[in-house]
């Protein structure tokens, strides 16, 4: 087995991972291993009912973003935010521009890699 697939393919306790350089701050790649046990997707962060809507001469924009902090102190890493945009042009009908900006992912209580993926619906009259 390869020294890649190994370190892919095992559950590390701490000083494995000291070892193997995989605990470290929250910038840079992770190492994404989501729980087996938990497949299925969970919802990221709380939703900000409070859209930004935003007209130009050639372009709408709304501006959507998710919190968890609940107004906390801020502390890297620790919650789950992103700012969604959503662009629209009546230049071009059939396209629709999503801009995801995410916070870093927080894996420090539980030091489970996480697989983020954004998935989007369409209802009729958007």
């Amino acid at each position: 087995m390869a020294d890649d697939d190994r370190k892919t393919s095992k559950n590390f306790n701490d000083a494995e991972k000291a070892d193997e350089g995989l605990l470290t701050n929250n910038e840079g790649s992770y190492l994404f291993a989501p729980r087996w046990d938990d497949p299925l997707p969970h919802q990221y962060s709380k939703l900000d009912q409070d859209v930004l809507y935003q007209k130009g001469n050639l372009l709408e924009q709304w501006t959507i973003t998710f919190d968890n902090s609940d107004g906390g102190p801020a502390v890297p890493g620790r919650y789950e935010q992103a700012i969604v945009k959503v662009r629209f042009s009546e230049a071009f009908q059939e396209i629709i521009e999503f801009e995801v900006e995410l916070n870093s992912v927080p894996v420090y209580n539980d030091r489970q890699g996480k697989d983020i993926i954004v998935t989007w619906k369409m209802y009729d009259g958007f």
